[in-house]
Parts: C-alpha cells; structure tokens; sequence
C-alpha cells in the first residue's frame, strides 16, 4: 500500500498502520493485508525529503517538531495549550490535531491563533477566535475579512506566519506598533484597584530597543517638573516563551505598569521586591492563558528575587 496522492496542502501523505509501521512495510511483512481502511491510521503532511529526520521507527513514534504521536494509540504526546475554538466539539480533545482534520489543516505549536497585523505592525482584525494566542503577520496587500475565516483557514489560505516566527523581518517600530496595539485593549481595565491607561505610559506606547542588557522588558522613569513619567520598553530578545497577546499583556501591564510605575517594585530598594512584580503576574485574571513556557519562566524568576529578598531580610531582622 503505497500512497502518492497530494492533500490540500500539497504535501505527500505517509501511511501507518495501528502498530506504528508504514503500511507498504506492513504488507510485505503480511502484517496489513486484509486489514480493513479504518483500522489503518493514514498519517499525514510529510514531505518526503524529512522523512528520515521526523520518523523514528525504533520507538514506533513520530516527531512532528512541535509534538510527538504516537501512531498505536493515535494521539499526540502532549495536549494543546487552549481549545481553540470551545463551540467546535473537534477542538475539545486538546490530544487530537487541527480539529481533528489534519488533511487539511496544519498547527505547529497548539497556540490560539487570531490577531493580525500587517508587516509594519498595524492591526488588520481577529479571525473567528477573537483577540487572543499568538498575533499572525500577513505579508500581503489584498483587503481581506478575516473575522469571516479560523486562524487555521487563514494561515492556510494566505501563508500568515506567526510574531516569533516573522519577527526577523519586522522593523522595530513595526515591532512597537504591535506590543502598543496589544497593551492598549487593556485600556480602561482594573488591575487590583488601579484603572489602566496608556496615557500613564510616556507616548502612550511601548517602545522598543534593541539593546536593553539581559532584560526582556524595562521600565525607565524620567524626573520632569510637572511630576515623574514612566517608559515601558520591550527588547525582542525573550527566548525562553513565545509572543502571545496574553504573555505580553501580562508582562507589560501586570509586572511594568503595575509592578514598577505604580508600585516602585525593584530589586535595589533598601528590601528588594521585585518578585512581588512577578506576584502580580501570577496572581492575575489572564495568568491560566498565558503559556507553559511563560508560566515556568515568571516562576523561576520569581524564586530568584524572592531569594534575593529574604537573603537580605535575613541579614537585617535574623528571619
């Protein structure tokens, strides 16, 4: 059994049997003769230039970069990070892949796919997820209506690339546009107790720059007569999560805004408490969207300060 026909992505498709074996394998071992269509699992969306590197048929597994499945039990190692679409049964079982149709659709990373924005980083509009996951750039000039199509339908009809993935190409000020884009929808929202506002922040955007040593995000305050004013800045230079609206938001309005323009949090006052900054990470509404990779690194940085705060609380008070 050997199939040569293309899917909708053009893409040769791989057959396996239940057992984890391609079926032209299969048959000449007599394995899978006979065996009726439903029982063979027809695995999908592999070039045939990277089977090689994606198979590895020792283990009976396949590697499919952002998961690993398991042909025997025809489910992906790990779950999806979000249902993306929770009025589509087919996207309940965060173990099954694009909706259970992966003929047809492709999902590298499992992330909600909706807002956006075009190569110098304005806001074109959400698909029919809404604005949330990670924001898609489109590199085309054609007018389209996107709240129309899924995140996967326009990912496979316009080649829409993900933040993280189109970022090299974007300028910094196509990177600003962005973040500011994604803070401003906070606007007017409560974060425990204070209303935020992009007018608190200097220029009433996020900035970015290129240098910042070793940080992924940076508040500046400036000294003027009329009172201090407060710079947010990102530097692009985060390897350790990916770029979501949530994950952004989170940084910039819980831990920036909230943690350091509105509460002076820092790790060189007198008692350092900069990880009350991360506590308010944690502690807010849109934590549980945010992503593992984003979870474990505002927990591990949180421990770091927190360490570095009762180091020096213990010094001083003995405790």
């Amino acid at each position: 059994m050997n199939f040569k026909n293309k899917n909708f992505q053009r893409q040769m498709i791989s057959c396996y049997s239940t057992r984890g074996r391609e079926c032209r394998q299969a048959m000449q071992t007599r394995q899978c003769g006979g065996i009726p269509a439903d029982l063979i699992f027809c695995f999908f969306l592999i070039k045939k230039k990277e089977k090689e590197k994606n198979h590895y048929p020792e283990m009976h597994i396949i590697n499919m970069n952002a998961r690993l499945y398991d042909p025997v039990i025809a489910r992906f190692f790990s779950p999806d990070n979000f249902i993306q679409i929770p009025e589509n049964s087919q996207a309940l079982n965060r173990y099954s892949y694009c909706l259970n149709n992966p003929l047809k659709y492709k999902d590298p990373t499992g992330w909600l796919y909706n807002p956006i924005y075009n190569t110098d980083g304005i806001y074109l509009g959400d698909t029919k997820e809404g604005f949330t996951g990670a924001p898609l750039i489109y590199e085309g000039k054609s007018k389209v209506e996107w709240s129309k199509m899924t995140a996967d339908d326009a990912c496979n009809l316009f080649g829409l690339k993900t933040y993280d993935a189109a970022r090299g190409n974007l300028s910094g000020m196509a990177r600003s546009n962005i973040w500011t884009d994604i803070v401003s929808k906070f606007e007017g929202k409560d974060v425990f107790g204070e209303i935020f506002s992009m007018s608190s922040i200097r220029g009433g955007r996020i900035y970015f720059e290129k240098m910042l040593p070793n940080e992924n995000w940076s508040t500046a305050k400036y000294i003027l007569s009329g009172g201090n004013e407060y710079s947010i800045s990102g530097s692009d230079n985060w390897r350790d999560y990916e770029t979501t609206v949530e994950n952004v938001q989170a940084s910039v309005i819980f831990h920036e805004w909230y943690g350091h323009v509105k509460n002076s949090f820092s790790e060189r006052s007198l008692f350092p408490n900069h990880h009350s900054a991360y506590d308010a990470v944690m502690d807010s509404p849109i934590y549980s969207k945010t992503t593992p990779n984003y979870q474990s690194f505002t927990e591990s940085q949180r421990k770091i300060f927190f360490d570095k705060h009762r180091e020096v609380r213990v010094k001083a008070f003995g405790y």
